[in-house]
């Protein structure tokens, strides 16, 4: 089990750019523990999972899929929608 547990509500956003970080911003990150300082360090490094079912929930991005280029092609058929917790209803399909 992924700590903190892998809760429904997390929101997962798929960036359509890069994130650059400094040296010092990434060593910052490496330096982040999981539990109180008094405590023994644990790495937030290491902490992950298979991946798992999609399960009606959302993932959201800003990339066009509709553009392609010679670096990333997209010879795949895409469903994009957007969804809202309100019973399930469908509130706009592109």
């Amino acid at each position: 089990m992924t700590i903190p547990p892998c809760f429904e509500t997390a929101t997962w956003i798929l960036m359509n750019k890069p994130v650059y970080i400094t040296r010092m911003q990434m060593h910052s990150l490496r330096l982040l523990s999981q539990n109180q300082p008094s405590q023994i360090f644990l790495s937030m490094s290491d902490n992950v999972r298979p991946v798992q079912p999609l399960n009606n929930r959302c993932i959201r991005t800003n990339i066009n899929f509709s553009m392609q280029g010679k670096d990333c092609p997209n010879n795949r058929a895409q469903k994009l929608q957007y969804r809202a917790n309100i019973s399930g209803q469908l509130l706009h399909k592109m």
